[in-house]
C-alpha cells in the first residue's frame, strides 16, 4: 500500500529493483488515494522500472 510516500517511492523501487534484479518478479503499488502527488511520482516511475504496476484506489 502507498498512501502520502511520495519521497520514499523513488529509493524504494531502486533498492528493490536492486535486490530482485536476478529473480522474476513483478511490483504492485496500491495508492489508497493520497494527496501528496504519490500517484503521479508512481506513474512516473514506470518508466524506469517496468516491472512496476500501480493500482488506484480512491
Amino acid at each position: 500500500p502507498v498512501y502520502n510516500e511520495r519521497p520514499n517511492l523513488a529509493p524504494l523501487l531502486d533498492e528493490l529493483s536492486t535486490v530482485l534484479r536476478d529473480v522474476p518478479h513483478e511490483i504492485i503499488a496500491v495508492d489508497d488515494g493520497s494527496t501528496d502527488g504519490s500517484r503521479a511520482e508512481l506513474v512516473r516511475l514506470r518508466a524506469a522500472h517496468p516491472r512496476l504496476r500501480v493500482v488506484c484506489l480512491a
